[in-house]
C-alpha cells in the first residue's frame, strides 16, 4: 500500500483492525485528507488487530482487486498462502505470483493451483480481471 502510494497512485486500504485505529497514523490522516488513500474496514471502528481478522479482511483485499501480486508466500502455512490459495479457488480475482530470483516454495505451488507465473513485473498490466459468477440469481 506504501508503495502504490508512493508511486503517486490512489488506494484502498483494508486494514484488520478498525478504522478508528488505523486512522490514530498521522501518515493514514493526510493521505486520506488528500484524497489519495481511502480506509475501508468491516470491523466495527474501535476494534483492535487480530490475526483472524486480518484473514478475514484477505478476501476483502482480493476482491477489491483485478489482480493481486502474490511477492512471497510459505508453502502450506501463513495469511499469504490461504488468502491467495482461497482467492484460486473461489475466483475472487486474478492471482499473479512472483517465480523470478528469491521466490519462496509457496510461491511455485500457487502456481501449480493457477497463479500466473510472473518474472517480469510489466507483465502483471497485461492480465484481465476474473469473472466472478453470481451467488445467487438476480431478483429483478
Amino acid at each position: 500500500m506504501a508503495g502504490a502510494l508512493d508511486a503517486g497512485g490512489v488506494v484502498v486500504g483494508v486494514p484488520a483492525e478498525g478504522i478508528t485505529r488505523a486512522s490514530r497514523n498521522a501518515e493514514v490522516r493526510r493521505r486520506v485528507h488528500d484524497g489519495e488513500l481511502c480506509i475501508a474496514s468491516p470491523y466495527a471502528p474501535s476494534s483492535p488487530f487480530r490475526a483472524g481478522n486480518a484473514m478475514g479482511r484477505n478476501k476483502i483485499v482480493y476482491a477489491l482487486s483485478r489482480v493481486t501480486f502474490v511477492v512471497s508466500s510459505d508453502k502450506d502455512s501463513g495469511g499469504t498462502w490461504a488468502g491467495a490459495k482461497e482467492a484460486l479457488a473461489r475466483n475472487y480475482s486474478h492471482v499473479a505470483v512472483w517465480v523470478g530470483p528469491g521466490s519462496k516454495e509457496g510461491n511455485e505451488a500457487l502456481v501449480g493451483r493457477g497463479a500466473t507465473p510472473v518474472t517480469d513485473v510489466p507483465t502483471l498490466f497485461g492480465l484481465e480481471a476474473a469473472r466472478t459468477p453470481p451467488l445467487q440469481d438476480s431478483l429483478f
